[in-house]
């Protein structure tokens, strides 16, 4: 397959940045477009997996790993993002605490949850719930990426969520790597 210079330039010097939930819709009324991977990504597992900073906050179990949400060292993100398909986004800052978690609860997008509180499937996608969750414990990637692949599952209980607070405790935490979190429950304010 032959590209087109100005993307395999933008790919060979890694200006190509991605971002979103799966096929989550756009939060403007831009048209978006999804490009299919031609190959399967290799994927890495926790004990070969570096991470940059350390961080008293991750911790490396024999599935995977365990956060604990109150060592962190950075406030978390958290904002209630208001456009077409509002979303509650919470993500640790990986400059600061050496690893990157995403939560994206979408209130539209998916079909089984719309911001009420209770236990949840985690699911990224428009016949799921809409709750997605991203990891990467190396930072902002793109490469060498561990569970960033839209396809996290468990469960999420939401005890509280609006526009200045969240508490939210996440039974096990597994992507398809295997790679599981366990133990993390989030409390924060805006």
């Amino acid at each position: 397959m032959k590209l087109d210079r100005s993307l395999r330039t933008v790919l060979l010097t890694g200006g190509l940045a991605l971002a979103g939930c799966g096929d989550a819709p756009s939060s403007s009324d831009a048209t978006t477009t999804s490009v299919a991977a031609t190959s399967t990504p290799a994927t890495t597992t926790p004990a070969n997996t570096a991470i940059s900073v350390t961080s008293a906050a991750l911790q490396l179990t024999d599935s995977g790993y365990s956060v604990d949400w109150t060592a962190l060292t950075n406030k978390p993100f958290f904002a209630l993002s208001v456009h077409l398909d509002s979303f509650f986004h919470i993500h640790t800052d990986p400059k600061l605490d050496g690893f990157f978690l995403s939560f994206e609860l979408y209130t539209t997008f998916g079909s089984q949850w719309s911001g009420e509180l209770g236990t949840f499937d985690i699911g990224c996608g428009a016949a799921s719930t809409g709750i997605c969750v991203h990891f990467d414990p190396d930072g902002p990637g793109p490469l060498g990426d561990l569970g960033a692949d839209y396809a996290a599952s468990g469960t999420i209980t939401i005890n509280a969520l609006d526009e200045t607070q969240y508490d939210i405790a996440v039974d096990v935490l597994t992507f398809t790597d295997g790679t599981a979190i366990t133990g993390l429950h989030l409390v924060g304010t805006a």
